[in-house]
């Protein structure tokens, strides 16, 4: 099943590797992604992206904050505010999950569902092309039109300034003078990391 998921650019290189965390939200609507990107790009800075995400259903679930705090996107449908959204949840009349698992009905009504669990990189692509994919095909332009000595500079001083605002953007210490001017997170041998439950991966 395809669903989508809007982030920042910012982070692209990270999902990259690591793909996303557990209990990540996911919508199959291309707008209520677009909202979602707009709001990371508002903490994180970047730009807005959308990327699709193929996941097994028997591991959706239902996005709850949605029904507790619901986007006017999907509320407008069925009431004019917040007071009115709960009371005919309260009366029935909103499409309103059995448990945990029913994820469609939730899909429904709030648009949105959480994933149990990370997903890979493997499974997240970017207009129609892997993740991985996208951001290797950055760097080689990157490298083709600058040179291959100044985009370590460039990726350095991205890593170094841009991105350490975030501490879990923030790149490996470097061991080697080399390294120094090369963030972790870009190296190529890096793209193919699978998500683990030690590792930091951004939620948005």
């Amino acid at each position: 099943m395809k669903l989508f998921h809007g982030t920042s650019d910012a982070i692209l290189g990270k999902i990259a590797k690591k793909g996303l965390k557990g209990r990540t939200s996911l919508t199959d609507s291309e707008e209520l992604a677009e909202y979602y990107a707009e709001e990371a790009v508002a903490e994180l800075g970047g730009s807005e992206i959308i990327l699709s995400v193929e996941v097994d259903e028997n591991n959706l679930r239902v996005d709850w904050p949605a029904y507790d705090e619901p986007l006017t996107f999907y509320r407008d449908e069925y009431a004019c505010d917040d007071e009115e959204w709960h009371e005919m949840i309260e009366e029935g009349e909103i499409p309103y999950p059995n448990n945990d698992k029913d994820w469609a009905t939730a899909l429904e009504a709030t648009w949105s569902v959480k994933h149990e669990g990370a997903i890979p990189a493997s499974s997240i692509s970017m207009e129609g092309a892997p993740i991985s994919d996208t951001v290797k095909a950055c760097i080689a332009t990157i490298k083709k039109v600058l040179g291959g000595d100044t985009v370590i500079d460039v990726l350095y001083e991205w890593g170094e300034g841009r991105l350490d605002r975030d501490p879990v953007l923030q790149p490996d210490k470097p061991k080697t003078d080399n390294d120094a001017r090369y963030p972790q997170f870009f190296r190529e041998d890096n793209m193919s990391h699978e998500p683990s439950d030690k590792d930091p991966i951004e939620e948005f």
